[in-house]
């Protein structure tokens, strides 16, 4: 598991959370894979060696706190491998909780989940661009107790409906 609390600006790229070196194999980390409580840390990047794979924790990752905002969370695979056909879905792939705002969710694969991602209690600013979402079970987006959506991660990510744009901007959510 990796926590981050008092360090800031780091950069995450290669790893596999919850998932044998293979790629393939979900193991089993505890609670949540990463919990981020920290600023501006980089998870990912542009090109397919800077993905971070996620699998085998009932939450992937959890940004926690109002100190866990401009944290760019960028071209990882949630629930997935690199190739999109192996299934290593969690519970939750992203959860945002304790006024986490600010942060970038951007061109990640979250497939194969219960949950794509759950805001309980998220902070403002929080943006959610161009991830491809597909086959997570129950929702890709849920926004707990303040509303939910049973739209699925694309229409969310694009021009998407008013009425969906309405119940993420409620939610802090910045819509593109």
């Amino acid at each position: 598991n990796l926590y981050t609390e008092t360090t800031s600006e780091n950069t995450f790229t290669g790893n596999m959370i919850g998932v044998a070196a293979d790629g393939m194999t979900v193991l089993a980390n505890g609670r949540y894979g990463v919990t981020v409580r920290s600023a501006n840390n980089t998870f990912g990047g542009s090109t397919v060696s800077d993905a971070n794979v996620f699998g085998g924790s009932p939450r992937s990752m959890q940004f926690s706190t109002a100190r866990a905002y401009g944290n760019e969370v960028r071209g990882n695979y949630f629930g997935t491998d690199v190739t999109e056909e192996e299934d290593l879905g969690v519970e939750i792939a992203l959860l945002f909780s304790r006024g986490a705002f600010d942060n970038v969710i951007a061109e990640n694969v979250i497939a194969n989940n219960e949950t794509g991602i759950r805001s309980s209690s998220g902070g403002a600013g929080n943006l959610f661009t161009a991830n491809s979402m597909y086959d997570n079970s129950s929702i890709g987006i849920d926004l707990g107790r303040r509303g939910r959506s049973a739209a699925r991660g694309p229409r969310l990510a694009g021009a998407g409906s008013t009425a969906h744009a309405y119940y993420l901007s409620a939610m802090g959510f910045k819509v593109e």
